[in-house]
């Protein structure tokens, strides 16, 4: 029997025990995909099979699932480090919600950053249940194949896009399970940060039906440039050599699947990166099939832009957490804030609710500066996950909620019915398709402002 202190949810996919914690019920480690291994390592996700008997025992929801095999975070010198427990069984989800009571609340669904090589949805970082508790909404954290299992593409090795086809799945997923957990599967909303935001992108060029409403994308990389097949394919051939004689679908071990990430990594860097290229060496391609060509990519994106609601933002120093202040500072100009704006701008001229923010805190000190990542604790109100954070410079509880509370308000509003809004905060328009932008900038003193250049 489900209790408040022990939440039974009765999904169509099975039933699952979860537990009730911080004044709302987690359910982790929910399986959305079979595990990707043995024959389905560098197979597009496989729909889980059918469902035990109604009358089988729930299957334990109380530990966060597995993520993907991944190396050390490039950005743990901005962020400070968080270790979980890797594995290629790594599909899964974790749920939080105010409870599993039939009642159809706004969805969130997280995609986490980490350059496509690293992180996970379920990590303490991006705990859910505090957003879910002050909202009234249900939050979904999605663990995808990162790195060369989700991203590497290459003739006889993986068709590439992988991780983003696991994307497309568990956003199914949630929309075939989610009211089971309290949630309405008519009112999900698709949020992002850095790799997560560009991944929205992208798959809303994807999946034209993608069933969301909205989208909140953070610091996406729009400006970022996808390669083709082509292009990838010297270093799936590098990956698939560190493994001979070795079968690529034969029983590897973690070790040996990282070693060979790490020779096409190393591949990559002495052979195809750019200098000064933010890429990393393990990203989506633009193949033609799953995604458009190069050649019609923009003009895919201008059309993904307008069919869902936006709320869209990136920080005011991204580049810092790449690379010293200098003449890379145009990163962040041209990776990541013109793209983002002309986005907002595309969406607002097809009749889309658009809203454009920008962070400009600088907590860490003026060598980090409102660095790539900064907005993520203060978005998800987790403070103490982010204790050693270089990037937060040891901000106390109370500054600290200063602009948390508001960010958090304004990031919910937007969930729950397409207007960010706080009380603390200014009356923050919509952006109009035939005035200049109007952004809020999250600092101490949290003001709008006109986007300097916009028509």
């Amino acid at each position: 029997m489900s209790t408040v202190d022990h939440p039974i949810a009765h999904a169509p996919c099975g039933t699952f025990a979860g537990l009730a914690l911080q004044g709302v019920q987690a359910f982790r480690g929910l399986p959305y995909a079979q595990a990707p291994v043995g024959a389905l390592r560098f197979q597009p996700p496989a729909p889980l099979p059918a469902p035990m008997p109604t009358d089988a025992p729930p299957a334990q929801a109380r530990a966060a699932g597995a993520v993907s095999l991944q190396a050390p975070s490039r950005l743990s010198r901005v962020m400070g480090d968080s270790q979980s427990p890797a594995s290629e069984d790594c599909l899964r989800l974790s749920v939080w919600t105010p409870a599993a009571d039939g009642k159809r609340r706004p969805v969130m669904i997280w995609l986490h950053g980490g350059a496509f090589m690293t992180g996970a949805g379920d990590l303490p970082w991006y705990d859910g249940a505090r957003l879910a508790r002050e909202g009234d909404i249900v939050v979904v954290g999605v663990n995808y194949r990162l790195g060369a299992l989700g991203f590497l593409c290459g003739p006889g090795v993986s068709p590439g896009n992988l991780g983003l086809m696991d994307q497309a799945l568990a956003v199914s997923w949630v929309r075939d399970n989610i009211a089971a957990f309290g949630g309405n599967p008519e009112q999900l909303t698709l949020m992002g940060q850095s790799a997560g935001g560009l991944s929205i992108a992208l798959l809303l060029c994807a999946c034209p039906r993608l069933p969301i409403q909205r989208a909140i994308m953070m610091s996406a990389p729009l400006g970022l440039e996808l390669g083709t097949p082509q292009d990838a394919a010297p270093m799936a051939a590098a990956y698939a050599r560190s493994l001979e004689p070795l079968r690529l679908q034969s029983a590897l071990l973690p070790g040996q699947l990282m070693a060979a990430q790490g020779a096409a990594a190393k591949f990559f860097i002495e052979n195809q990166a750019k200098a000064g290229d933010v890429a990393p060496p393990f990203v989506p391609v633009a193949d033609g099939a799953f995604l458009p060509t190069p050649a019609g990519l923009q003009a895919a994106l201008a059309q993904a832009a307008t069919r869902v609601d936006v709320m869209i933002g990136t920080t005011r120093d991204e580049s810092t957490a790449f690379f010293a202040r200098g003449p890379y500072d145009a990163m962040t100009q041209n990776v990541f804030e013109t793209p983002s704006l002309l986005w907002a701008r595309q969406a607002a001229e097809a009749g889309r609710g658009s809203y454009v923010y920008r962070f400009d805190h600088t907590p860490g000190g003026e060598a980090l500066g409102a660095t790539h990542c900064i907005e993520l604790p203060f978005v998800f109100g987790n403070r103490e996950a982010f204790a050693t954070a270089p990037m937060l410079g040891g901000l106390d509880e109370e500054a600290f909620e200063q602009i948390s509370r508001p960010m958090r308000q304004a990031f919910l509003g937007f969930i729950r019915d397409g207007r960010p809004a706080a009380e603390t905060l200014p009356d923050w328009p919509a952006v109009q398709a035939d005035r200049p932008i109007q952004r809020l900038h999250f600092a101490p003193r949290t003001a709008l402002q006109q986007v300097a250049g916009t028509p």
